[in-house]
């Protein structure tokens, strides 16, 4: 019978791999490089962001997006047992502008975002939202500036992931969703 921590980093392991998959797309296994001009917004709960791109307007323009995870595992006669995951932070950069200021008081003070949410979008003459990740109770975990650019880290309590393939007529599928709640570390209901 399979323990509960092997179950869960089982799962755990799997929206990991449907994240990268997403997150590099299926040209990636031809040698492709992720297109230059991806497009990255960031939309943090009462804090307006610059964008004017149709459909963004005041989110956060975003670029470096990253987290991950590491579960050690044990090698004992000629089996493998993995360890409980640590998910890490997830980090982005972006320009100093209006959102900056409430970001650093939020990260000085200590105080909780609501949600945030990222979308990736493929550029096109009909730009395609592919990703999206979720999140919910939010905190700055690591600010820090640059020369007007900021690397800013954020922690979390539920990460959630909607990423939809698109078809050759450049529709999209019904998106493959998976969330992970962090502090509980077990499944989470996907986030809206």
């Amino acid at each position: 019978m399979t323990s509960p921590v092997k179950k869960a980093a089982f799962i755990l392991l799997a929206f990991i791999v449907l994240f990268a998959t997403a997150a590099i797309g299926s040209s990636a296994a031809a040698g492709i490089d992720a297109p230059a001009n991806l497009q990255v917004y960031l939309k943090l709960d009462g804090i307006p962001g610059e964008s004017t791109a149709k459909g963004f307007e005041q989110w956060i323009p975003v670029s470096d997006v990253e987290f991950g995870f590491e579960a050690p595992v044990t090698r004992l006669s000629g089996a493998a047992s993995p360890g409980k995951p640590a998910i890490s932070n997830l980090s982005f950069s972006k320009l100093y502008d209006t959102a900056s200021a409430p970001i650093f008081l939020s990260a000085m003070q200590g105080k909780p975002i609501k949600s945030a949410s990222l979308v990736f979008v493929k550029p096109g003459p009909t730009p395609v939202k592919f990703l999206t990740i979720s999140l919910s109770n939010v905190f700055v975990a690591s600010y820090d500036f640059n020369d007007t650019v900021e690397s800013i880290s954020i922690a979390y309590g539920i990460i959630s992931f909607a990423y939809a393939s698109q078809k050759p007529d450049g529709s999209l599928n019904t998106a493959a969703k998976s969330a992970w709640d962090t502090i509980k570390g077990i499944p989470a209901a996907p986030l809206p």
